[in-house]
């Protein structure tokens, strides 16, 4: 009889009451729009402003999208390429114009390729800042780095702990 006491006295004090609660489980937290294999394109009148490709797209009722496997080309007024921008996953706040790029990150613009795992972009300003390490290359020169802010043009590149591979001619510098 102590014996069934005592065992069930175990396996009730073992167990847990779990409760859920409404806000794990709410609609703030879900995505009002989910889709898979996207092509989303953003025109201005008959101008291809952006086009954007992602495995898998969610966007909240907040404005924030997050979508994963991205590749990003975004054209200049007269349809030329401005830059491309690949990543392993994006995080797009269309309130503020502000895209985070996560993981293998990728730029690629007419002077120069930048690789970094973290990069934010402020649409509005068109300013790059990358935290981390980052790689810039044009043509056979390369730099590497951390703490990057540059335009998207890599025009006007401010870098921090730097080293380079290349050849310097002082008539052409060209950073």
């Amino acid at each position: 009889m102590y014996k069934l006491l005592i065992i069930g006295l175990l396996f009730f004090g073992a167990c847990e009451k779990v409760e859920f609660s409404s806000e794990t489980i709410s609609d703030k937290n879900l995505p009002t729009k989910q889709a898979e294999n996207v092509r989303i394109v953003t025109t201005n009148g008959d101008k291809i402003e952006e086009e954007m490709t992602a495995v898998h797209f969610d966007e909240y009722e907040s404005g924030l999208i997050v979508a994963d496997t991205v590749f990003i080309k975004n054209f200049n007024e007269d349809g030329s390429l401005k830059f491309t921008l690949k990543s392993d996953k994006i995080k797009k706040d269309d309130t503020k114009n502000l895209l985070i790029a996560l993981g293998n990150v990728i730029v690629t613009s007419d002077n120069g390729v930048l690789k970094t795992p973290y990069l934010e972009f402020n649409e509005d300003t068109e300013i790059i800042v990358a935290k981390e390490k980052v790689v810039l290359e044009r043509e056979n020169n390369i730099l590497y780095g951390k703490e990057l802010t540059t335009d998207i043009n890599f025009e006007k590149i401010e870098i921090i702990q730097v080293s380079a591979e290349g050849k310097i001619d002082e008539e052409n510098i060209d950073w």
